[in-house]
């Protein structure tokens, strides 16, 4: 017959018996929660994230053309080139850049309508602010609307020019009627090309963050955390701008918080970067 002090311990053996092994399957599950993933889940991801890329990329392209145009109206009042013809009404302060039914034309996209850039003060490249909106803008079949707000550009403690822009529903709207919308601001400094008249020369570094709603109604926000490099030079291969610094992607999927870490990589015209899922990491071409 077992006495009472060997039941005691037996129980008490058992309990912690019992203890320990809840905790190691309680570490099992949140290892196994966080070293699988769902395939679908992982292409939901993925795609969330390349859209914000093609957003940001796109959004950072129609700054450019305005520049581009402003250059080309710089000698004369209507001048056609790229296959866009730039108009500018000195009445109203709007420079027109009109695509027509559809071309390829600056960095290889074809592109169709208009950008309509609206000056809020006097003066010209790098100094007045701006107003980017879109009329029937297409970029490769994708509807761009939205409104982009550029400030202008002033010269940094490291003598390099510097300005902000913000995005208002910058929208893509795909031919399936998806949507994919951005708001926020960033700050991008010139480190290359500015002023050298060849907006294909310039590099800059962007800092800041950005929010909005995927294609799947899901909300998400990053913010840039190693400030990111794009280069305009990678358009000519055809390339995405993005080639250097690391950005956090934070969303709510499957009534799940998510961190996703983006490395646009080393700076080289790769078109490819990755992408941090827990444990994995996923290779993206651009």
């Amino acid at each position: 017959m077992k006495t009472l002090r060997e039941f005691k311990l037996k129980k008490g053996t058992v309990l912690l018996l019992g203890i320990v092994i809840g905790i190691l399957s309680l570490q099992a599950c949140q290892q196994d929660e966080e070293m699988t993933i769902d395939s679908e889940e992982q292409a939901e991801e993925i795609e969330l994230v390349e859209n914000t890329t093609l957003a940001e990329d796109n959004s950072d392209q129609e700054v450019s053309l305005a520049d581009l145009a402003e250059l080309e109206v710089a000698s004369s009042s209507q001048r056609s080139a790229n296959c866009f013809t730039s108009n500018w009404d000195s009445e109203s302060n709007v420079l027109t850049i009109d695509f027509g039914d559809g071309c390829v034309g600056p960095y290889g996209k074809e592109r169709s309508g208009k950008i309509l850039v609206s000056y809020v003060n006097e003066g010209s490249l790098y100094i007045s602010d701006r107003v980017i909106t879109f009329d029937n803008y297409f970029v490769n079949n994708i509807e761009v609307t939205g409104e982009i707000f550029i400030v202008r550009a002033e010269e940094n403690e490291n003598g390099n020019y510097q300005n902000t822009y913000t995005l208002t529903d910058f929208t893509l709207i795909y031919p399936n009627g998806n949507t994919f919308v951005s708001n926020g601001s960033r700050t991008r400094e010139w480190i290359e090309g500015a002023g050298d008249g060849d907006p294909s020369t310039n590099r800059f570094q962007i800092t800041g963050s950005l929010n909005g709603e995927s294609t799947r109604g899901v909300n998400w926000s990053h913010t840039i955390i190693e400030p990111i490099i794009i280069d305009f030079s990678c358009l000519s291969e055809g390339r995405m701008l993005r080639t250097a610094g690391i950005k956090e992607v934070k969303f709510s999927l499957r009534n799940r918080e998510r961190t996703r870490t983006v490395d646009y990589g080393d700076g080289s015209c790769d078109g490819s970067y990755t992408v941090t899922i827990n444990n994995r990491v996923v290779t993206v071409e651009g």
